[in-house]
């Protein structure tokens, strides 16, 4: 009898072993699966600031740009004379803490506004000691062309190129980037609550026009992620490459080419060499 019942224990220990087992299976695939589907997103964007003060005047940011391990901003006065010399700002590309000299550049890359002129280079005194988050934007179609433009102030209202309002102001095209969100603050806009860049019901295919919708929480809306270059760390000024996270074969283009007052922003097939979908970003300052 004995044997029997130590039987009926060892295979009931088997089996509960097993089950187990099963069970933990079972559970690490649901969390595969959830790591799996989970939207891409980026908590955090930065940039160079949009705008230094020194020796009592202003500096616009114009240009941005990484290399080795540097982060390079630089300033001008707008409208000043042009002898009049670029003011900038130098970040570690890793931990965006400010460089001086000696730390700075010795000479700058090719392809930079400052490529060719005699170093050293070095921050200047009113740089922000850590490199700010990304601010404010206009998107543009060119540096003297149609602006993005939010077309209303409810859900579903179209994502387009209008012209710029550089006189008042338009609160509908001045965009924060906000990790991976691209969005129109509550505050600023007059919008009832803040408003992203969505993609019209998540669908990845190329056509498929943008919109505005009410922020989700950051990583929570899949059609509203976007990254800028691939980078996903630094916004490059003054021109802007934007692509879907979750799709990343998929970018903003203007539909068609077409440099119109209303003509819509949608997602196409990603092509660096596309004029269509490259963004010429001006900081709001």
């Amino acid at each position: 009898m004995r044997g029997h019942f130590w039987g009926i224990y060892t295979r009931w220990a088997a089996f509960r072993g097993s089950a187990l087992t099963m069970l933990n299976a079972l559970v690490s695939l649901a969390l595969l699966a959830s790591f799996a589907s989970a939207t891409p997103w980026l908590p955090t964007l930065r940039g160079c600031a949009t705008s230094i003060t020194q020796g009592g005047r202003t500096y616009a940011l114009t240009y941005t740009t990484t290399y080795s391990q540097f982060i390079e901003c630089d300033y001008n006065v707008p409208g000043g004379p042009s002898e009049e010399p670029t003011a900038y700002c130098f970040y570690d590309f890793h931990n965006y803490t400010l460089y001086s000299f000696p730390n700075t550049p010795t000479t700058l890359p090719q392809g930079t506004p400052g490529a060719g002129l005699p170093g050293p280079f070095d921050s200047s005194p009113s740089c922000p000691t850590v490199t700010p988050n990304a601010g404010k934007y206009l998107i543009k179609t060119r540096e003297d062309g149609l602006c993005v433009t939010a077309t209303g102030s409810v859900n579903g209202a179209r994502v387009a190129v209008r012209p710029c309002d550089y006189r008042h102001g338009n609160p509908a095209q001045k965009w924060l980037f906000d990790g991976s969100l691209v969005k129109l603050t509550a505050g600023d806009s007059g919008f009832a609550t803040d408003k992203c860049v969505d993609v019209i019901d998540g669908v990845a295919v190329s056509g498929t026009k943008l919109q505005t919708w009410d922020c989700v929480a950051q990583g929570g809306a899949a059609n509203q992620q976007f990254s800028h270059w691939g980078r996903d760390t630094v916004v490059i000024v003054p021109t802007d490459f934007i692509g879907w996270m979750v799709h990343p074969g998929l970018c903003w283009d203007l539909t068609d080419g077409v440099e119109a007052d209303g003509q819509p922003v949608q997602v196409w097939a990603c092509d660096i060499q596309n004029q269509n979908q490259v963004w010429y970003l001006e900081p709001v300052v």
